[in-house]
């Protein structure tokens, strides 16, 4: 399992890789940004892997999406992260991004883990569907917070959901990844569950400012990195083999 962190510009990238981030994930839409992170890490380290995000759209249209993956990927990116959303436009969303991904364009989707027992079924739907497109890999996304500001970690994480979705990914060889903000003390936890690489999100809610980086949890994690030990196997113990 590889963990990796979200970043916001080259110093924070070349921090996270040298403290032993097997990759980052840039946090910013912005071209400019994006070039000088690939690049700086190019230099650093070979292998280490670079995603960024298209950014939110004000007409997410499927001309526009492209648009935006193409733009992304253009910046020399490993992967461009697309978020698919838990509504019927899904299935249209994910059909578009796996021609992209049949095109070779580095496209991963990331789907978000409902919270509602009772998306058990579209949630199956969108897992199903993202394993015949031909994607390199798929994120899912347990990040989030209620409307008190209170981190979700806790609640969204089902351990029978996110298991389910593992292995129905990995039976269809689609490596899979959790985009994640937990705290140091859940890593032997995510060390247990073993995806094929854990994305760690070290920003917090402002209310003035939206999403930003929590230098505190940034350098916690940047330590545990430094102690991280690879597991020689990465069984889930027999948990859950459903989708839902």
């Amino acid at each position: 399992m590889n963990l990796q962190l979200c970043v916001r510009d080259p110093a924070e990238a070349a921090w996270a890789v040298r403290a032993g981030a097997a990759g980052v994930e840039v946090m910013s839409a912005a071209p400019e940004v994006i070039r000088a992170v690939v690049t700086r890490l190019r230099l650093l380290r070979d292998g280490v892997v670079v995603g960024a995000g298209i950014g939110p759209l004000a007409a997410p249209t499927p001309s526009a999406v492209r648009q935006r993956v193409l733009r992304i990927a253009d910046c020399g990116v490993d992967r461009v992260r697309v978020p698919v959303p838990a509504r019927p436009s899904s299935v249209l969303l994910l059909t578009q991004l796996g021609q992209l991904a049949r095109e070779g364009v580095p496209v991963t989707p990331v789907l978000r883990v409902p919270l509602d027992r009772g998306d058990g079924a579209a949630w199956a739907q969108r897992l199903s569907l993202a394993t015949r497109q031909g994607f390199a890999s798929v994120l899912l996304d347990a990040r989030g917070t209620d409307a008190q500001g209170s981190d979700l970690w806790q609640q969204r994480v089902s351990p029978e959901r996110l298991l389910g979705a593992f292995d129905g990914l990995r039976r269809m060889d689609v490596p899979v990844g959790l985009l994640a903000a937990p705290r140091r003390a859940d890593l032997p936890q995510l060390l247990r569950w073993a995806p094929d690489e854990v994305v760690i999100d070290c920003g917090r809610e402002d209310p003035r400012e939206g999403r930003v980086v929590d230098a505190y949890q940034f350098d916690q994690w940047v330590a545990a990195l430094k102690g991280f030990q690879a597991p020689a196997s990465r069984s889930n113990g027999g948990l859950a083999s459903a989708w839902a």
